[in-house]
């Protein structure tokens, strides 16, 4: 029976992530290799790489072994809920389950991780845990049939280990010998591990604020630059006096909320942009304690609700209709953490009752809280 080999391609896919265990997996004797996403046009990678898909997600058939690479456009994926459910489909009745890069990922948000060690490229694998994942940090984990793989080229040696798995370890080495995979790179320093200190130091940290930069103590790094105020405003003013025209910028965001001023900064400066999000709001899952909520403020009896971003208010008025919630803000004491998140709820029609003078961070706006509901003396 042919072998039924499945790589997700999708928009911004990292193409090595693919075309490595591609190069390896099509040689598989008796084997057939379909690329899958959403329709059959051309699908444009990260690098500019226009690949032909094979077959469409509906039309792709049950699949033995199962491919998630990895690239910029993982980020879309992780609240596509057309993909998260094929994978997931799929996922549970394939032979091998398997990802490149940061499509682990993307295995993550479909389900197929939790409790099995996995790793992912370097600068990600924290994030596995939220997944139900435990990072492992090598470069090709195997768990029972989930293998992953680390960043972009350990998809060779991820190749090379399913092949092995598949059609054993002669057919592997015999493939290997083929392609001259004899790997004897120029410099070590290819993982933070082992790379010059000078050039991890290379890539600048912008923070927005003394969290960011607190945080990247804690990993033994220091910010580069601190934004003149913790706003996206104040990133942009910051990000003026750099050199910006093809350089590569990374911008972390807060749940999948855009940034859409501070892409558009970016990309105008001639920068190229990838948005990364550590984390994805579930926000099915809090459906039934917002609208709890909702009734509580309602009913009066919440003192005082404080906003700390502007995904916050959104979800409010994406859950209820504007006069229900309107209604229930209408009882209790407002307050926003700065700027931005006051004129999200002024958008909304919520005047904030209370927000902090100059400092816009938790400890001002609690010791603020504090004050405006102490009782009288």
């Amino acid at each position: 029976m042919t072998l039924q080999i499945g790589m997700l391609l999708f928009p911004q896919i990292t193409q090595l992530d693919l075309t490595g265990p591609f190069e390896l997996l099509y040689r598989v004797p008796d084997s057939s290799v379909h690329l899958a996403w959403k329709d059959t046009g051309p699908v444009l990678a990260e690098s500019g790489m226009r690949i032909v898909p094979t077959t469409t997600l509906k039309d792709c058939p049950a699949l033995d072994v199962l491919l998630v690479p990895g690239g910029p456009g993982t980020l879309d994926l992780l609240t596509d809920a057309v993909v998260t459910g094929w994978l997931a489909a799929q996922g549970r009745r394939a032979r091998y389950v398997t990802s490149v890069c940061t499509g682990a990922l993307v295995l993550g948000a479909a389900g197929l991780l939790e409790g099995y060690d996995a790793t992912t490229h370097w600068a990600y694998t924290d994030i596995l845990p939220l997944f139900g994942a435990r990072p492992v940090r090598r470069r090709v984990v195997v768990d029972r049939n989930r293998i992953t793989a680390g960043g972009v080229t350990a998809g060779i040696d991820f190749g090379l280990q399913l092949v092995a798995d598949i059609a054993g370890e002669t057919t592997a080495q015999a493939f290997q010998l083929a392609l001259e995979y004899d790997p004897e790179p120029p410099f070590r320093a290819g993982h933070p591990d082992v790379a010059p200190a000078a050039i991890v130091e290379r890539v600048r940290k912008v923070t927005r604020g003394p969290k960011p930069a607190r945080a990247l103590r804690e990993l033994s790094l220091k910010a580069d630059v601190a934004a003149l105020a913790p706003t996206t405003a104040g990133i942009i003013a910051t990000l003026k006096t750099e050199k910006l025209a093809g350089r590569r910028v990374a911008v972390q965001l807060y749940g999948t909320e855009p940034n859409l001023p501070l892409i558009e900064f970016l990309e105008g400066a001639g920068a190229r942009v990838t948005t990364v999000a550590p984390y994805v709001y579930a926000d099915a899952a809090d459906d039934a304690a917002v609208r709890a909520l909702l009734e509580r403020l309602g009913s009066g009896a919440v003192d005082a609700i404080a906003f700390t971003s502007t995904p916050q208010v959104e979800r409010l008025f994406t859950l209820a209709p504007q006069a229900e919630v309107l209604a229930a803000l209408a009882h209790t004491l407002v307050a926003a953490v700065g700027p931005v998140v006051a004129e999200t709820l002024k958008k909304h029609g919520v005047a904030a009752h209370l927000m902090p003078a100059e400092s816009f961070f938790l400890k001002p706006l609690t010791a603020a809280l504090e004050e405006a509901l102490r009782p009288p003396a």
